[in-house]
């Protein structure tokens, strides 16, 4: 985390002002600080306190996402498989007025979302690739090469002994679709 966002989520004097007449001020308060302030062991009252409200408040805020909060590490390796079980409960609870209450849009694009981020999760293409366009680029590439040569009066068997210096071939910004899934860019 960077300081200046570890100041913005410990600085007690940022935090807004303190609730008054019994108001709900905790719906204003930042979750992601809460839950920073939490994952650092302080209690609800210390954090009330640095944040500026009661520790109920904080509780009350927390409250919803306590389970998770707790189950980060297993959330986080698990997601596909969250989006894949969710997906599926949210199709399986689909009855046919659902269906037909929400737009075409909304259908579509629920289904389009959770479709994209259980692939992504899983590692899966989540784009196409126009292996078409490549090929031409490829080709062009070729071309502009074979032009250069020939304005320097090179030819292909010229360049057959020359060795890339690593440094500058390290320099080189290759595509991703070129590099290896196994460089060190990747891992």
């Amino acid at each position: 985390m960077n300081d200046k966002l570890a100041n913005q989520i410990t600085t007690p004097q940022e935090a807004p002002p303190a609730p008054k007449n019994g108001s709900s001020a905790h719906k204003g308060i930042p979750l992601i600080r809460l839950i920073e302030l939490r994952k650092k062991g302080l209690s609800y009252p210390e954090i009330g306190q640095l944040v500026g409200c009661s520790h109920q408040s904080v509780q009350e805020r927390l409250a919803p996402f306590m389970e998770a909060i707790e189950n980060l590490p297993a959330i986080k390796d698990h997601r596909a498989d969250l989006f894949t079980v969710y997906g599926h409960s949210i199709l399986s609870s689909l009855q046919e007025g659902d269906i037909k209450e929400a737009s075409l849009l909304q259908r579509v694009t629920a289904m389009g979302i959770l479709y994209d981020k259980e692939r992504l999760e899983r590692g899966q293409s989540t784009a196409n690739v126009a292996y078409a366009d490549l090929g031409r680029s490829v080709a062009a590439s070729e071309a502009r090469k074979a032009d250069l040569m020939a304005k320097l009066g090179l030819s292909p068997s010229d360049l057959r002994d020359v060795v890339f210096d690593s440094e500058i071939s390290a320099e080189i910004e290759q595509p991703d679709y070129v590099k290896s899934p196994l460089s060190e860019d990747n891992q």
